[in-house]
């Protein structure tokens, strides 16, 4: 079982305005060859997206959020250099589905839904807690 949460800033060609992309993922994950410092996963699972902008900068429009649901899929390996850490090489794959839309303190559902997928890669460092805690 594994829980992830990313928030990540994106500029829009149309215009000036930064927006924020969060996400929370829950999935499975499979590993293969615990036995050796090699160890390739697989992983699958949910995902709950939020795409938001808050105009504190400008002050000119209400806040604004498209939110929805998606799922992911993951390739990875991870590294073991010692009992307690271990180095990783991850990537996702995430399809979107927005589905509610927030403009200022109005909420309402999208007739057309929003798609979309994202592409994720991760360099990571992990430290593993002992198994006798």
């Amino acid at each position: 079982l594994e829980g992830r949460m990313l928030q990540t800033t994106h500029e829009m060609a149309s215009d000036d305005h930064r927006w924020d992309l969060d996400q929370a993922l829950v999935g499975f994950r499979y590993g293969f060859r615990y036995e050796r410092a090699l160890q390739p996963y697989v992983g699958a699972g949910g995902a709950r997206l939020s795409l938001e902008w808050d105009p504190a900068e400008s002050q000119t429009t209400e806040f604004r959020r498209i939110s929805g649901y998606g799922a992911y899929g993951t390739l990875g390996v991870d590294y073991v250099l010692s009992s307690r850490w271990v180095v990783g090489l991850r990537a996702d794959y995430i399809w979107m589905r927005y589905k509610e839309s927030i403009v200022g303190t109005e909420s309402a559902t999208l007739d057309d839904r929003i798609r979309g997928s994202s592409i994720g890669l991760s360099l990571s460092a992990h430290y593993r807690v002992p198994a006798w805690w």
